[in-house]
Formats: C-alpha cells, structure tokens, sequence
C-alpha cells in the first residue's frame, strides 16, 4: 500500500497553517494598531486646529472691533476740529505753545469715555499720530509722553499715507505685537484733501484665553525676514533658530520641542514629538502680518503656535494598543485552536478513508490469491490427465487442496469418456472424504454427476434430497469440451462458494 504525502499526514500542513495564519492575523493587528494610532492623531490635531482656529476668529473680531472704531473716531466732528486745530497750531507756532496744550488736554480729556469702553473690550492702545513732521500726537495709555516718532512702532500708517483709507491687521514691532487698525484724518471733509494725521486703536495679538498649564502658545516671526540690528530687545530663537517669539501666553517650550518646530510648515503644520520627559503636540496656523523696516505691502512670514504637553494621553493610548494586540493575539490563539481542531478531524476522516481502502485493497488481494490457488489447483488437475503414471497421486492432492481451500467435507472427481453410442458418461477416478470419521459418498452424489455429464455450468445441485444439501459440482473444461466433474459435499447447511 502506497504511503499517502506529507501534506495530507499533517506533519507540514499543520505547522505551515499555523505560520500562515499568525502572518494574516500580524498584518491584520499591525493595520489595525496603525489605523487607530492615526486616528488617535488626527483627533489630536483636530482638537489643535479647532483651538487655533478659534483664537484666530477671536483675533478677527479684534481686527473687526478695531476697524469700527477707528472709523467711528475718524467720523466723530469734535475730534476731527481738534485734531485739525492741533495740528494748525503746531505747524505756525510749534508744540510748546498753550493753546496746542490746551486742546490736546481736551482731546485726551473728550477720547477718555472711548478709550475707557475700549479698556473694557480689551484693548491697548488707543493714539493720534501727526502726518508732517511723523510725531505722535496723543497716547492714552501715556497721556503724558508724545512727539516722538511714530513711524518706529507703527508700520500700519505707511500703508494709510499710501492709501488713505482704513487699514487693519496683524502688526509686528519686534518687541510686541498687536491686532490694530489705523484711519486716515484729512484737513477737511473734500476727498482729496491732505492727510494730516492718523487715528491707531490696537488690540493684543493674543487673546488670553483659558490655556492650560500643561500647554503654551507663542506669536511667531521667521527669524530670516527680520533685518540685521532692527530689533529693540532679545526675542528668543526657536526651531533651530527659524523662529523669533514675540509673544507667548502659558508654560515656556521645552527645548526638545522647540527643535522639532523647526521642522513644521503648511504642508506638515503638526506633529507629535517624544522624549524621555514626554509626549507634546505641537500645531502651526501660518499668518500674515505687517512688520516694522518691511515693505508695507508684503506680509512677513509669521506663525501662530501651539503646544501641549499630552503625556498623560499618550500613556493611555499605549496601554490601549496593547490591550488591542492582546485581544488579537487571543484571537490568534483562538483560531489556530480551531484550525489545529478542524485539521485533526481531517487528518483523522483521512486516515480512516485510508484504512478502509487498504481493508478494501486487502480483500481484493486475498480474493485475487484464492481464485489464482483455484487456477492452479484446476491447472495441476488437467496436467494430471497427461501424467497417467502419476493419476491416482496427483488427484488425490488435488481433492485435498481442493477441499482445504473451499471448506467442503468429500470430493469426488469423475473422468468423461464418450461411449461407442455417442453418449458421455463419468467414470469416478478418486474420491477423498476429510470427515473425523469417513463414510461412502451418498449414491446420490454420483447419480446427480452422472445425470449433470451433459451440462457444463457449475452449480449447486437442486434437489430435494437432503442427502443433496450442500453438494456442488464444477465441470472441468479443455477447449471447450468436457473433460471431467468435481463434486463437493459438505454435511454443514453454509455451503456457498463454488
């Protein structure tokens, strides 16, 4: 019997299962790790851009509350007949003249109520500045200094001398920064009159907001836009030195940080960055603002940044990811049970079908041996018709193979002459009876081959005698003619085989 391949045995398709099966189950939990680490991300950086973008709307109102009110100083008629007034006088008879001190002190005293509502909403600054000689007229946070040079901290007024027209945004002084406005003020009410000041009301660029001790967030400037000497104070540098802060509200940024800023821009605006000290998230909004020795209308390289410590969620968000490889590796385990199950049950239905076959191949061999012994038998009994000397012997062998193999009791074996008249008859040439104790074969037994000479079918005898019961004959045949009759008798009922 053939021995069956080794992937059918089990011996290699188990194992390779197994292997096959923890691969898929890797590149599903690897995918699924990966997909919920990103997800666990872009909710991170969600939650920055959505702060971000509310501090942004919040600096837009600001910009917007600017706007009205310069425009609302810039239409009221008593400041404007001041103003206009003050800078009459200034230009005949110079600033230290009383009646400029005079109604500069009114001005200030008439802008107070404004400036106190504006107090209220947040801002400031809240100053007059003079076109001719670029002095600055009146501040109401420091009422009592004036008549210095306004064009060092207000880069929004050489945009309204351009343009007279209201101008807003974000303003950049290299020592602060504010969300202002700036209206022109005209010598009278004709359109193309001269300009002969500007109104400024400056709100913070940064609102303070509820920030978090855990996260900071600073006013940036691109360290490469700011000219050689012009700043007033030491800004510090941040992101490899790309980035000066001019303003920041909550916790300092850690150094480590402050290098992984370096590498953010408006194609990657965030990222997480890890240390031994903790994770941080880090989210840039680009801005544009106008700065100080910059051409008015280009808008300097500015960044509003945000960071927050998020160790205490990260930690949480590891202890999940294992949790989630643990349950995929109990799945894992789960199903190479199952599959080392189902491949058992297999293997088993496999080697009982084998059993059967090889019962089956068995059978048939054995039934192939039995009908080859009788060939040989039938074979040995024609050769001893030719061997005459030897007749008696040989048939008497024969019966006792014969009836060894088959199971029957007696065997006579009868030889078929042709008598002068034409008929065939049997002649009885040996007889064996393998009984514990032999009698004569029943007369019937050779009446009924005598009566079957001419029949060459081997059959049970038909008869109802019992002497009958369980008698067999088997005609010997050579070239289609009768040479001889086997008869078999058996005294037990189950006699079957021919």
């Amino acid at each position: 019997m053939a021995t069956l391949p080794t992937f059918r045995n089990g011996r290699i398709a188990l194992p390779l299962g197994i292997v096959l099966l923890a691969l898929l189950f890797l590149f599903l939990a690897v995918a699924a790790s990966q997909q919920r680490d990103a997800q666990w991300r872009e909710q991170l950086f969600n939650e920055a851009r959505r702060d971000l973008s509310v501090l942004e709307q919040a600096r837009q109102a600001m910009r917007g509350e600017a706007r009205i009110a310069v425009y609302s100083l810039s239409q009221d008629p008593d400041v404007l007949r001041l103003i206009r007034r003050i800078n009459t006088l200034i230009r005949e008879h110079g600033r230290a003249h009383p009646e400029v001190l005079r109604l500069r002190a009114q001005l200030a005293e008439d802008l107070d109520g404004f400036w106190q509502l504006l107090r209220q909403a947040g801002a400031e600054e809240l100053q007059v500045n003079l076109i001719e000689d670029r002095s600055t007229l009146l501040r109401m946070r420091e009422r009592d200094v004036w008549g210095d040079q306004h064009d060092e901290g207000n880069p929004l007024n050489q945009l309204v001398i351009d343009d007279p027209a209201i101008r807003s945004g974000l303003t950049l002084h290299y020592d602060n920064a504010s969300e202002s406005a700036v209206a022109p003020l005209l010598a009278d009410n004709r359109p193309d009159s001269p300009l002969i000041a500007t109104l400024q009301v400056s709100f913070p660029a940064l609102v303070d907001g509820p920030i978090d001790r855990s996260e900071g967030l600073s006013l940036l400037l691109e360290a490469d836009s700011v000219p050689a000497g012009s700043l007033k104070h030491s800004m510090p540098l941040l992101g490899q030195g790309r980035w000066l802060q001019v303003e920041k509200h909550g916790a300092a940024m850690p150094p480590g940080v402050s290098d992984a800023l370096g590498t953010l821009d408006q194609r990657t605006p965030e990222r997480l960055y890890s240390n031994s000290d903790g994770t941080w998230l880090l989210s840039l909004l680009p801005l544009e603002a106008v700065a100080d020795e910059q051409p008015a209308d280009t808008p300097a390289p500015t960044a509003l940044v945000l960071w927050r410590d998020i160790s205490t969620q990260a930690a949480a968000h590891l202890r999940e990811q294992r949790q989630l490889a643990g349950k995929w590796l109990l799945a894992l385990v789960a199903a190479c049970a199952l599959f080392s199950l189902l491949q058992l049950s297999s293997y088993r239905a496999a080697r009982r079908q084998v059993l059967r076959h090889a019962d089956a191949i068995r059978e048939e061999s054995q039934k192939r041996e039995h009908n080859r012994r009788l060939l040989e038998i039938i074979a040995r009994t024609q050769s001893a018709y030719i061997q005459q000397n030897q007749m008696q012997v040989s048939l008497h062998e024969v019966l006792e193979q014969i009836l060894a193999l088959t199971g029957y009791q007696v065997g006579l074996l009868s030889q078929s002459r042709l008598e002068p008249d034409g008929t065939q008859t049997l002649q009885l040439q040996s007889s064996l009876d393998t009984r514990p104790h032999p009698e004569p074969a029943p007369r019937t037994l050779v009446d009924a081959m005598n009566a079957s000479s001419s029949d060459q079918q081997a059959r049970l005898i038909a008869s109802g005698n019992p002497e009958l019961h369980g008698a067999a004959l088997l005609p010997l045949l050579f070239g289609g003619r009768l040479m001889g009759m086997l008869a078999r008798w058996v005294q037990a009922i189950n006699a079957t085989q021919l």
